[in-house]
């Protein structure tokens, strides 16, 4: 870049409206290595003063960054109010998309920027617009935001609850995945459905919740009638996927509430099975001291304790078979159950006989 376009540039986002005058002949669009334009970056620095000049001399409104992003999406996602109002009235492109095809919409409502995304619905931006992953601004909003600002305004303006990602989840899922107990309750009193499944797993918006660990929002679901036996697509119950995480809380929670302990799922895992194969050695030895069957064999043919060893998580395995409430022993790359009092293992054949006396 030449030195002349490195100092229009500085011009631009420092505001000094003579020196940009200057330097304009033939280079209103010039851009850096992100792409930036002085219109950009007069925007971006509310400059717009600069910015109206910029336009006159033949600035591009729709000039685009190496992410594709126009002045006006820059604006909607730094919430500058002024310059939105600004740029709109000068003609930008209200619908205009990023290369991930996220609108200036998209944009403020992923920074929680209530006031702009009002605008630009005002204006008659697209509520149902889906980037390249299938987001809607709502989607966005329960993904992002732990507040119902903003999916109150959504909503009250017609978004549609139930559109889905391309991998088949709806605003409540999202909302529910990470943990947004607030945006959950506002949804579910907007009509959210509680037993909604995804469509490439069949997960419920508990199983999610259980899933990422959010121990509160899944007793809140609970209490508001979330089934804790539904399954998936795989056959796994919330509590497979409490285990899958790793959360203690949420697996003891789904326990103290009745959850089946040894189910299986269609791959004839157990809970414990799923613990022990992620090395997840707290909730693995809760599942133990509650009883979970350390013998029941997956379809791969390998036992709780078989898969840790396979997994390289050695120590949990021997933390599961060295646990005093165990009854079982790790022998021969298997696990066994301890004879009963009185009776002692033969070395040869590897069964319990009665000690003689």
């Amino acid at each position: 870049m030449s030195l002349a376009n490195n100092k229009l540039l500085k011009a631009a986002k420092d505001g000094e409206l003579d020196e940009v005058t200057r330097l304009i002949d033939a280079v209103a669009n010039v851009s850096d290595s992100d792409g930036l334009t002085p219109l950009h970056l007069a925007c971006s620095n509310s400059h717009i003063k600069v910015a109206t000049f910029l336009l006159n001399r033949g600035a591009s409104l729709e000039s685009r960054t190496n992410d594709g992003l126009t002045p006006l999406h820059l604006e909607c996602e730094s919430g500058n109010m002024d310059v939105v109002e600004f740029l709109l009235d000068k003609g930008a492109e209200l619908e205009a998309l990023t290369n991930s095809k996220w609108t200036p919409l998209h944009l403020a409502c992923s920074k929680d920027h209530v006031k702009v995304a009002e605008f630009l619905l005002t204006r008659g931006a697209n509520l149902e617009s889906k980037t390249n992953d299938g987001l809607t601004p709502l989607h966005i909003v329960c993904y992002n935001l732990s507040r119902t600002d903003l999916a109150k305004l959504l909503l009250d303006r017609g978004a549609k609850l139930e559109s889905w990602t391309n991998n088949g989840e709806t605003p409540f899922h999202l909302a529910c995945s990470k943990g947004h107990a607030k945006i959950a309750e506002f949804l579910l009193d907007k009509g959210a459905d509680l037993e909604v499944q995804t469509k490439k797993l069949g997960e419920t918006p508990l199983q999610q919740a259980c899933r990422y660990g959010h121990a509160g929002l899944a007793e809140f679901l609970i209490d508001k009638g979330a089934d804790i036996k539904r399954r998936d697509n795989y056959g796994q119950t919330p509590l497979h996927t409490a285990c899958w995480g790793g959360s203690v809380n949420v697996v003891k929670l789904l326990l103290e509430r009745g959850a089946d302990i040894d189910a299986l799922s269609r791959s004839k895992s157990t809970p414990l099975y799923l613990a022990c194969e992620f090395g997840h050695t707290e909730v693995a030895l809760l599942l133990v001291a509650k009883g979970a069957n350390l013998e029941e064999k997956a379809t791969s043919g390998l036992t709780p304790l078989e898969i840790a060893k396979k997994k390289g998580f050695s120590s949990l395995a021997n933390k599961l078979v060295n646990k005093g409430t165990s009854n079982w022993l790790w022998l021969g790359g298997k696990t066994k159950k301890r004879c009963q009092k009185g009776k002692r293992r033969n070395k040869v054949t590897g069964r319990c006989k009665k000690v003689k006396k």
